[in-house]
Order: C-alpha cells, then structure tokens, then sequence
C-alpha cells in the first residue's frame, strides 16, 4: 500500500511543480507567444484624443489615459488644456504642444 502511494507521489510530483510554475498566463494566449520590449522613440509621441472642459475642471484623453490638468500619471505630465491643444511633457523632458487632429473628429448630434 506504501509503495503504490510512493510511486503515486512520485508520478504527481513533476505535474505539481509545473502547475506551481504557471505565472496565471491568459487562457486565450497562444502557448508560444512571448512579450516583445519596445523601446520608446521620438517618433512615439503621445496622442491626444479628446478634451473635455467643463465648468470647474479640464480634462484630456491622451494614449486611452484620463488626465486633468496639472496632473501627472505613467511619466505624463498635463500643464495646460485649452480647445483644441494640450501643453504635456513626457518623462519631464521639455513641454510640447499636442493638437487635435481636425479628421479624427466627427460631429454626431444624436
């Protein structure tokens, strides 16, 4: 009976470890796929996709990131909303200026 759990553990044992191994991976993965380290370039300018200003706050949508003004988040700093443009700076290099892009916006009064 010893034997018959022994060798049962011994069976089990490689089918733990590796089950202890899984880094709780997504189901919808591909098995082989690996993450790839990009590395940021001038040419990787923030995007700015919306503005909302309201009475008592400004708001900005940049890179999917909710921002209000004076606010910093993930190295991106919010110095000043208006209309149509946003003054940010990345990583605190120097301020730039990020504009709405006239043919991204669409006007649907429904």
């Amino acid at each position: 009976m010893f034997r018959r759990f022994l060798t049962g553990m011994l069976v089990l044992l490689p089918l733990v470890v590796a089950a202890g191994n899984d880094k709780r991976r997504d189901p919808t993965e591909p098995a082989r796929w690996q993450p790839v380290a990009v590395e940021a370039t001038g040419a990787d300018a923030p995007t700015l996709m919306s503005i909302l200003i309201g009475k008592d706050r400004k708001l900005v949508v940049i890179d999917g990131m909710l921002l209000e003004e004076g606010e910093e988040k993930n190295g991106l700093r919010v110095w000043r909303v208006s209309a149509d443009q946003v003054l940010v700076s990345v990583a605190g290099r120097s301020p730039q200026t990020l504009r709405l892009d006239s043919q991204d916006m669409s006007k649907e009064a429904r």
